[in-house]
Formats: structure tokens, C-alpha cells, sequence
């Protein structure tokens, strides 16, 4: 605008600031500028505006979402769960010490069971089958009472005439003999060669379809389409051996035979090798639990087997007897120690979680979950690693000292479970930073986001500005003549006003004046 300040004669016309206020006798008015009409330029800003907090929308959603997952990944333990940790530790950890053999032959009186019961009733539905069978051909058919009779017939030579420990060996080592006759393996005793390095004592292990876990599973039924047997010796080496025409009647005909053989020749033959053999039943080496098979596996990895892992796998199972029977009756103080661990946390959390809530409704049931979170694992780590500090010290005391005997006496399910919540601990923490350097990154791109939305704000009043500018000086440019047309007719006004002023002071001598002043007024 040219002109900042206007003074007119005749009243104060004043522009200044933004504003028009016009004064003249008494008289005042307002002018405003006309309505803002968006151009291009507004409409880039406005549509890149929108863009930026649509973005930052997401970027807040995406920290929101990371700050929960580092919460969880967070370790907010104190001072008390510490405590109930290295207890919890301590507790079982003197449970093993003490009372490790009563619980092994608690579990073994348990398997010893199954392993009868499984034996009984296998034999009794063989029996009736074939009794069955031999009605059949003659036409007849068996009666309930005679089904009875030979199901209690059979449930008779697998009961003990009395408790002693000779007659339930007995019946174990009958138990055994049933299953290893009418249920055999295929890959069983095809080892027994000349030159081979497998020995009685570890077919179990280096056999892998001896193996309770899934790598068993898979070996047996592989065993079904190749007929052959897959052997790891203690050395880590793989290799086949191939099976026996004999033993063709352990190979499925078809497909879904050879699964089922595969599944059933596995199951019922490690039913009978877990208590051991029926020349020395109830002890002796049964198979690999799945801890101990997994760690077979690994050892011939070929990284592994370098430092000679198959030989300590093989002296664990051998020497030790970690099989399927020690690997469960280890495994109950190391899971009495985590659920004491899990309750304990769930416990506090609840107490914690109920403060100043009314009913359990107000309660946030995810954090006391003692599940996927820092925290209990944590916990957990503690507590494994004070049950192997006294597993050790025990098996230090028992061996006179730390030695190869001290290491075979060591709970290897506690120590495997300890490795479990030490990686878990560490895996977490290396998720923690990798999140929370996805957040900086985030924050940053936050930061640089606002400061785009900061000018694109500044774009837009500045456009704001100029288009009010614009409106002003186009208000300006129209309100001059209309305020200089005013001016004249004011101007035309007070001249007639003279006029009028005169005539009326000639209106006193001269009566024509008169006339002519009605005339004008008019």
C-alpha cells in the first residue's frame, strides 16, 4: 500500500494496520475486506499439510505400538522378585540334592506300569483277535462271559502274586519280552556286524528311530520308503544300514501302510525299550528322551562335531544313564521350579493389579501374566542358575570334588533349561535395542515431520497474508473514489448550505429571496 496515513479535509479518514475507519461530523462506518479465495499455491499446501499429520498419525500409532513391545522386552523385576528367584532355586535345587533318587524311583515305578499295562492290553486284544478268528472258522462266535474269561486269563499273568521287588521284576521283564517279540523295529539289531561301531550299549542312541521325539518319529517312517536304518556313532558320523529282506514284514506294502508301521513299529518298540531289556528290566539303558535326542542330533553338526560332542553325548547316556527314565524324574524339580517361579510372579503382579480397584473387572489381567515378558524370564534365569549352583556343589561333595564323575552326576535338564532362560534373557535384550533404535529412528523422522508441517503452516499464512493484503489494497483502491465522491458531494452540500445561509439574510429586505429560497429547498 502506497500510502500508510490519508487525512482528508472536511473529517479524519485514517488507513493504517489493516483497518479502515472513516470519521466525518458524527458520522462513523466500517469497511471490511472481502472473503478469501484459495488459488493453487493454497491448495499445494494445504494437501501437503495434510499429508505430513496423516504421516505423523502413523509414525505416533508405529512408537505407541513400540513403546508396549519394549515395555514387555523391559526387565522391571526389584528387590523382592529377586528374592523369590534365588528361593525358588535354592528350594529345589535341595530337592534334587536330598530326594533325587526317591523321585527317579517314583518315575521309574511309574513307566514300569505303563510299560505292563501297555503289554496287557496289547496281549489282550491279540488274544481275543484270535480267539475270534478261531470261532470264525467254525462258525461260532464268541460270547461276552468268554471275552471276560480271556481278558481276566491275561490280566492274570501280568499281576504279581506278591510285592516284593523279585516278582515285580518278573512281571516287568514278561511285560518286556511280549513287547520286544510282537512288536519289533525293523532297524533293531541290524548294527550287530563285524566292523561295526556300534555297541550294545549306545544302539539306543545312535540308533535314530530309538529316539522319543519327533527325530525318532521321522527316522522310522524315512526307514519305511528306504529300508534302510539311520545310524550316528559317537564319533558324529551319519550313515545307513540297510535292513534286512527278513524283516520285510516290518515294511508297509503301500503308502499309507508304510506310515503306519512306520508310527506303530516306533511306538510299541520304544514302549518296550524304556524300562530297559528283559535281561535287566527296570534298569539297564532305555532310550534318549528328547532332550538328550536333541542333543545327539546337534553334537553331529559339522561345527560340533569338532570339538567332539558326540563322545560327550554318548558318555552322558552311557556312563551317566541319562535316558528317557532319568531325563523325566530330572525334569520334575526343574518344573516345580518354574511353576513356583510363575506363581509367585502372577501372585504379586495380581496384588499389585487390585490396588485401589474395586472389583476384579479393573484388572489389567496382561500384566500379570508370567509369560512373555522380561520380568519372568528374568526370574526364571536366576532361578535356574542358583538350582545348578547347588546341583553342582551337591555333585562336587558326592564325587569327592570337581571331576569327570562330579560332571555325570549334574542335572543335565537343569542345566539345559538354564541355557533356554540364558538365551531367551539375551534374546530379549538384543530385541530391546534393535526396537529401540527403530523408535529413534522414528522420533527422528517425527521431528523432521513437524518441522515440515511447521512450514508448511508458515506457507500458508503468509499466503494468508498476501491474499489479506491483496484484499486491502483492492478495498483501498475502491474506497478512495467513493470516499472523494463523498467529499465532493459534501463540498457540493455546504456551498448550497452558503447558498441557503445567504438567501436567508437577504430574506429580510427582500421578499423575492423568499420565494426563491422555497424553490431551492424544495
Amino acid at each position: 500500500m502506497e500510502n500508510s496515513l490519508l487525512k482528508l479535509e472536511h473529517g479524519d479518514i485514517t488507513f493504517g494496520d489493516g483497518f479502515l475507519d472513516t470519521e466525518f461530523q458524527g458520522v462513523e462506518f466500517e469497511l471490511i475486506s472481502p472473503n478469501e479465495i484459495l488459488d493453487k499455491n493454497r491448495a499445494k499446501i494445504q494437501q501437503g499439510l495434510s499429508e505430513t499429520e496423516e504421516r505423523l498419525a502413523f509414525i505416533d500409532d508405529k512408537v505407541s505400538e513400540l513403546n508396549s513391545e519394549i515395555d514387555i522386552l523391559t526387565n522391571h523385576a526389584n528387590d523382592i522378585d529377586y528374592t523369590i528367584a534365588v528361593a525358588s532355586g535354592l528350594l529345589t535345587g535341595l530337592l534334587d540334592s536330598f530326594f533325587g533318587e526317591d523321585i527317579k524311583k517314583l518315575t521309574d515305578n511309574k513307566i514300569n506300569s505303563k510299560v505292563i499295562g501297555g503289554a496287557k492290553e496289547e496281549k489282550i486284544k491279540k488274544s481275543i483277535e484270535r480267539a475270534q478268528e478261531q470261532a470264525k472258522r467254525k462258525n461260532l462266535q464268541l460270547t461276552s462271559e468268554q471275552i471276560k474269561s480271556i481278558r481276566e486269563s491275561v490280566e492274570k499273568q501280568f499281576t504279581p502274586n506278591d510285592s516284593s521287588d523279585e516278582e515285580s521284576k518278573r512281571i516287568l521283564t514278561k511285560a518286556i519280552r511280549y513287547l520286544e517279540n510282537n512288536k519289533e523295529s525293523s532297524t533293531d539289531k541290524i548294527w550287530n556286524f563285524k566292523g561295526s561301531k556300534i555297541t550294545p550299549e549306545s544302539h539306543h542312541l545312535d540308533d535314530l528311530s530309538h529316539h522319543a521325539s519327533i527325530v525318532g518319529l521321522v527316522a522310522s517312517i524315512l526307514t519305511q520308503f528306504t529300508r534302510k536304518g539311520y545310524f550316528s556313532d559317537k564319533h558324529g558320523s551319519n550313515f545307513p544300514i540297510k535292513i534286512d529282506e527278513k524283516k520285510g514284514d516290518l515294511i508297509g506294502e503301500n503308502i499309507p501302510a508304510k506310515f503306519v508301521c512306520g508310527v506303530s513299529n516306533w511306538f510299541w518298540h520304544l514302549m518296550s525299550d524304556v524300562a530297559g531289556t528283559n535281561k535287566n528290566p527296570g534298569a539297564g539303558r532305555g532310550i534318549p528322551g528328547p532332550l538328550m535326542s536333541l542333543f545327539k542330533t546337534a553334537s553331529s553338526l559339522p561345527i560340533l562335531k569338532e570339538i567332539k560332542l558326540p563322545e560327550i553325548a554318548n558318555k552322558i547316556f552311557e556312563e551317566a544313564r541319562f535316558d528317557f527314565r532319568k531325563e523325566i524324574s530330572s525334569s520334575i524339580p526343574v518344573l516345580l521350579n518354574d511353576i513356583i517361579v510363575r506363581i509367585s510372579f502372577f501372585v504379586r503382579r495380581l496384588i499389585i493389579e487390585l490396588k485401589g480397584k474395586d472389583s476384579f473387572r479393573e484388572v489389567n489381567w496382561k500384566n500379570t501374566l508370567p509369560f512373555r515378558n522380561r520380568t519372568i524370564v528374568r526370574m526364571l534365569t536366576i532361578a535356574s542358575g542358583t538350582f545348578i549352583a547347588v546341583d553342582i556343589v551337591d555333585a562336587a561333595v558326592r564325587s569327592g570334588g570337581v571331576n569327570a564323575s562330579c560332571i555325570l552326576r549334574v542335572n543335565f535338564v537343569g542345566v539345559g533349561r538354564f541355557a533356554i532362560a540364558i538365551t531367551t534373557d539375551t534374546g530379549m535384550g538384543v530385541k530391546k535395542g534393535i526396537k529401540e533404535n527403530k523408535r529413534i529412528d522414528l522420533i527422528g523422522e517425527q521431528l523432521k515431520l513437524m518441522n515440515v508441517k511447521v512450514s508448511y503452516k508458515q506457507a500458508d499464512m503468509w499466503v494468508s497474508a498476501k491474499d489479506a493484503g491483496e484484499s486491502i489494497k483492492e478495498a483501498y483502491q475502491m474506497v478512495v473514489p467513493a470516499i472523494q465522491a463523498t467529499v465532493a458531494a459534501w463540498e457540493s452540500v455546504d456551498n448550497d448550505v452558503i447558498a441557503i445561509s445567504s438567501a436567508l439574510k437577504k430574506e429580510r429586505t427582500e421578499d423575492a429571496m423568499l420565494e426563491e429560497l422555497l424553490k431551492m429547498l424544495e
